[in-house]
């Protein structure tokens, strides 16, 4: 059963759209604060909830500071909460990582690769900014994988999820802690 999402209105989505660009005090920053001042507050809580279902909340918070708009405070608190699930999550996965590279990533051969998220993280990102992160994707090299998973498995976490076509595990650590994708 598909459950219907309220649909942002023009401003809430132009101003969601533009927040999601580094904005400096132009005449596109003014049109944003703008925008913010006249949206009413359930445009305001539909924003907070996409930009927490999205990850970006941390960002949008961040812009929106930048720029002067003043956030009410239920919708504040909102986006300050998701923003920290998120950097906890984040710094899960951190340490996580940092648990799994002596075991899969070390060596002159090692047994895996990073893709994605925090695999790209130091390279394609500015010093000082963290990427949310949900999960670890690892790659492990041909005639790897089993022995891939036994090693996660003797680290502790467990199997969540496998995907129909067997491309894709989940691995993750009990009680719903940081999860590992072995592609």
């Amino acid at each position: 059963m598909l459950t219907r999402v309220a649909p942002l209105s023009m401003p809430a989505f132009r101003l969601l759209r533009g927040l999601a660009r580094p904005v400096v005090a132009t005449a596109a920053g003014h049109e944003l604060s703008r925008l913010a001042q006249g949206l009413p507050t359930a445009q305001w809580r539909l924003l907070a909830d996409r930009t927490g279902a999205a990850r970006v909340a941390g960002w949008f918070l961040a812009q929106a500071d930048a720029l002067g708009i003043d956030l009410a405070p239920a919708v504040r608190a909102q986006m300050q909460s998701q923003a920290d699930a998120d950097l906890q999550r984040t710094l899960n996965m951190q340490r996580l990582l940092q648990r799994l590279a002596p075991a899969l990533l070390a060596g002159r051969r090692p047994r895996c690769l990073v893709l994605k998220g925090l695999g790209i993280e130091r390279r394609a990102y500015p010093a000082g900014v963290m990427r949310i992160a949900v999960d670890i994707d690892l790659l492990p090299r041909p005639g790897e994988v089993a022995s891939t998973h036994a090693a996660l498995r003797d680290l502790g976490l467990r199997e969540t999820y496998l995907s129909r076509s067997h491309h894709v595990r989940t691995l993750s650590e009990p009680k719903g802690g940081a999860a590992v994708e072995v592609h």
